[in-house]
């Protein structure tokens, strides 16, 4: 379609009519369905092919590097198929596998291999795409833009509504039949806007190399939506609101973001090199601190998230202006520049996350503002090159307008999400309960929070102990795991960061807890720095129970990094009566760490039940016991338990203790 189209739309058909509702809503689907698809992928790669497989880093690089190539195939397929069919095809393609990656109900494995072709065509429609609106001019050009950004919208609108736990990962019958209509609205955009892929008289190849070549800031954009401005799960742990709260603010986010677009498209700016500045100015300062907590991350990311956009938007608009030129023909497609972001985008997640693995000899937080700078470093150039008018178009306003009734899903969300009640005391002792969660992945790779769930709540814990658990990263899902969870077992939590603020250990109680301190433990030279939380818990009026979670180093030859841990933990325990230790102590039972915890005076709560050996790792064929529940020696304890399932790697441990009152 170009711009003649605009103003003498067909009357074939509805959507034949209403072209506008294409140029916005079509990419918007295409996006939220391929970000989900970016997601499941970079997980089904962390959890089944490297942890479940044993797939090492290189060949897993390897591999990711492959799928985000694929941008460069459109260039191939544009000319032996021509832009029409290519598009089709990549989006027929993406729907089915996205569909497919979100149903499988046999092995995570097909899941992962489904993610693999519905990421590889998304990388592939993104040029084809963006080769077509340019063709179409500067207006479908700054349509196009605002249905990138809808589209992150839309994604978050569905993230937020399941509780950041994507709803690719779920197979319950309304999961279903929201991915089937969202595969289905997308097909039928695409059938009925079949005629808009026309072929240009003009092929794409003629666009100068020096007006396609910024695009490849596609990918430090896309890394900066997954990883900050999007990720409803960070902004609620660095804030402490509730996931409704944070969903709310992400969404008005997007809301300003795509009102402000609007009216910069059909508004330039009449000091654009200034305004551009004060933009890049912004994006640079918001994520120059990764971790901004409190009130200025919530202030950070409704700055930080318009600043982005409207300097995409300017990139994608000036990309647009048609400056027909036989420069470079072989890289003057969107696909050279885009492949190129899109190999941007996932070293950007591999080395980010590669420093929980690995040492890194550089701090990956890094990686956030180098991805502003590049984003910079494509548009500033730009702003000084000629000015664009891409003329009135008031049904643009459908961008803002659908962000609005997607802002209503987190008031939805606000207004379903339960408060956790306080239970009281029975006199029949208290059920505790120390469980590994593997980052809610289970032993064969699958995002299962839900059978977590129902582990946990077939036992009815009243103290809970819980270890890696992920609050926003990328690599498992952006699913906030402890606010998904504590709304569905409905119990309070506190939360203890230890590998950034993302990452840790967590106590949750259906007893009121009176006070909490997240401690540090030593961690010098360790990938994954450690930590303990210190609890208490009013079980009854004068009656507490001190609980202290941890997680310890995990390197089995590294024993005498476990002793200084050890002799941390237990100096802040100093006897002290009425107390649970629960945890990973990532040590057998005659390793010298817990002998330390044994001549402490404490109680090896397993050991009670032994033998045969309590083990409780690993789930799949249990070999050795790593996870601990000591009780201070004045403490009763009955019903002993090492409970079997594959719903983490580890299996999960309980007893029920009565405190000497």
């Amino acid at each position: 379609m170009t711009d003649t189209a605009i103003s003498r739309p067909p009357l074939s058909n509805w959507l034949g009519s209403r072209p506008v509702i294409f140029e916005i809503v079509f990419p918007a689907l295409l996006t939220a369905l391929g970000l989900q698809a970016i997601r499941e992928l970079i997980s089904g790669l962390t959890w089944t092919l490297g942890d479940r497989f044993g797939v090492g880093a290189p060949v897993l690089g390897l591999i990711a590097l492959i799928v985000f190539s694929s941008a460069f195939a459109a260039l191939l397929l544009n000319k032996y198929l021509g832009i029409k069919r290519s598009i089709t095809g990549s989006v027929v393609a993406v729907c089915i596998a996205y569909f497919f990656a979100g149903i499988w109900p046999l092995d995570p494995l097909l899941n992962t291999g489904f993610s693999i072709i519905a990421t590889m065509a998304f990388g592939v429609f993104l040029p084809l795409y963006i080769d077509r609106v340019r063709m179409a001019g500067s207006k479908i050009t700054g349509l196009f833009a605002l249905g990138i950004f809808t589209g992150l919208g839309l994604d978050s609108a569905i993230h937020g509504a399941y509780g950041t736990y994507d709803i690719i990962w779920s197979a319950d019958p309304i999961s279903l039949l929201l991915k089937f209509t969202l595969v289905s609205i997308t097909l039928y955009f695409t059938l009925k806007g079949f005629k808009y892929f026309v072929q240009d008289s003009r092929p794409p190849l003629s666009f100068s190399f020096n007006s396609a070549i910024p695009l490849i800031a596609i990918g430090p954009f896309l890394f900066l939506e997954l990883q900050i401005f999007q990720n409803i799960a960070r902004l609620a742990t660095l804030t402490g609101w509730q996931i409704p709260v944070a969903f709310g603010w992400v969404m008005l986010g997007n809301l300003i973001s795509l009102t402000l677009s609007a009216w910069f498209i059909y508004r330039p700016p009449k000091y654009r090199l200034a305004v551009i500045s004060l933009l890049a100015l912004i994006l640079q300062v918001t994520t120059l601190l990764s971790y901004p907590e409190g009130i200025m991350a919530a202030l950070y990311l409704v700055l930080g998230q318009p600043a982005l956009c409207l300097l995409v938007l300017y990139l994608i608009l000036y990309t647009g202006k048609n400056a027909f030129q036989v420069k470079m023909p072989a890289f003057s497609s969107a696909s050279i520049p885009v492949g190129f972001g899109m190999i941007l985008l996932v070293a950007l997640i591999l080395v980010y996350y590669a420093t929980y693995q690995i040492k890194i000899p550089f701090e990956t937080r890094i990686l956030e503002p180098m991805a502003a700078f590049l984003v910079i470093a494509c548009v500033l150039p730009l702003a000084g090159k000629g000015s664009f008018r891409a003329g009135y178009e008031p049904r643009s306003w459908l961008a803002p307008a659908i962000t609005v009734i997607l802002l209503l899903f987190s008031f939805a969300s606000m207004v379903t999400w339960q408060p956790v009640p306080v239970t009281s005391y029975h006199d029949t002792g208290i059920k505790v309960m120390s469980y590994n969660l593997h980052n809610g992945f289970d032993t064969r790779g699958y995002l299962g929070l839900e059978e977590l769930a129902a582990n946990i709540e077939l036992h009815s814990p009243d103290i809970l102990a819980l270890q890696e658990i992920s609050r926003g990263w990328l690599i498992s899902g952006r699913v906030d795991m402890l606010g998904w969870l504590s709304q569905r077992l409905g119990m309070h939590y506190v939360y203890g960061a230890t590998a950034g603020p993302l990452w840790g250990n967590a106590i949750l109680s259906r007893y009121e807890i009176t006070e909490w301190v997240n401690i540090p433990l030593p961690s010098e030279g360790l990938a994954i720095e450690r930590g303990f939380i210190s609890a208490q818990i009013k079980i009854d009026e004068g009656k507490y129970v001190n609980v202290l979670a941890t997680h310890f180093h995990h390197i089995s030859g590294d024993s005498a990094i476990r002793q200084q841990q050890a002799e941390a933990l237990l100096d802040y325990w100093n006897r002290t009566e009425s107390t649970v230790i629960m945890g990973d102590l990532n040590a057998s039972p005659d390793a010298p760490e817990i002998q330390m915890f044994k001549d402490a005076g404490l109680i090896d709560v397993l050991s009670i039940i032994e033998p045969p050996p309590a083990y409780t790792f690993h789930a799949n064929e249990p070999y050795e016991r790593i996870d601990y529940i000591w009780t201070s020696p004045e403490m009763e304890v009955q019903d002993i338990l090492v409970h079997p399932s594959t719903a983490s790697d580890h299996l999960s441990i309980m007893a029920t203790i009565f405190p000497d009152y």
